[in-house]
């Protein structure tokens, strides 16, 4: 997956889910499902099987996983990633930085 943890981060999309939580969590699950699928399509710098890809999104789904994606977006904060940004350069593991597009 392509994860963002260095600053500035949060798209348009995801700023506005954030704003606006209440709403998003009243949605059809139909239409829930498809935001679901397509934030995760959107974040992935690789294809997965179809059962790695439904393993990975059914949990968000649920009544449960609905209130928790879109409430993640307002908890959103980057005073968080302030605060870990020091210690990147700590990382013991191999890392590929890239930016840009797909």
């Amino acid at each position: 997956m392509n994860v963002d943890a260095t600053r500035s981060w949060g798209a348009d999309f995801f700023n506005h889910l954030g704003k606006h939580v209440a709403t998003f969590q009243g949605l059809p699950p139909n239409i829930h499902g498809a935001i679901v699928d397509n934030y995760f399509k959107g974040a992935l710098v690789n294809d997965l099987s179809d059962t790695d890809f439904t393993a990975l999104t059914t949990p968000w789904k649920t009544n449960e996983g609905t209130m928790s994606f879109y409430s993640q977006f307002a908890q959103a904060n980057e005073k968080y990633t302030v605060e870990v940004e020091p210690v990147f350069g700590a990382n013991r593991c191999p890392v590929q930085v890239v930016s840009g597009g797909r």
